[in-house]
């Protein structure tokens, strides 16, 4: 009986498809979770959080769609003729969900507007951390 336990423990662990995981971790991001609806496009949101969390999340599902393609290649399904199975990165990349996770990359570097505030931190006088706290305050209602 220990000797199956042992068996079974030493094999791998078959990977979960990536859209999983993609769907999982996307929901995380604080500028996805408040969208009402996943049709919805994410127009703003918080450069230094969501746009760096979405980056990783897409590094992270390059990887793992990597790890399952490599292991699916080594395991074809037994109705396979032999030929390599397609990669699953062309299905998720067209995924709403991975198109969220850009619309937060591409609006953390807006470079209009970020440009644009930058140019209103200089114009306005004061002692900085008023500025700052403005321009938080703009981005959020906007």
């Amino acid at each position: 009986d220990s000797m199956n336990e042992d068996d079974s423990s030493s094999r791998r662990q078959k990977i979960p498809h990536p859209k999983k995981l993609l769907h999982f971790l996307a929901s995380k991001v604080p500028a996805i979770k408040q969208s009402p609806d996943v049709n919805l496009r994410i127009h703003s949101a918080r450069s230094d959080i969501d746009s760096g969390l979405a980056a990783c999340i897409i590094s992270t599902i390059a990887h793992v769609c990597e790890m399952y393609d490599k292991e699916n290649s080594r395991n074809p399904a037994k109705s396979d003729s032999g030929t390599r199975p397609p990669s699953v990165a062309p299905t998720l990349i067209e995924d709403r969900r991975f198109e969220q996770l850009v619309e937060c990359v591409l609006s953390g570097v807006n470079v209009k507007k970020r440009n644009r505030e930058a140019m209103q931190r200089e114009q306005v006088p004061g002692d900085g951390e008023e500025d700052i706290e403005e321009l938080l305050d703009e981005e959020e209602l906007a």
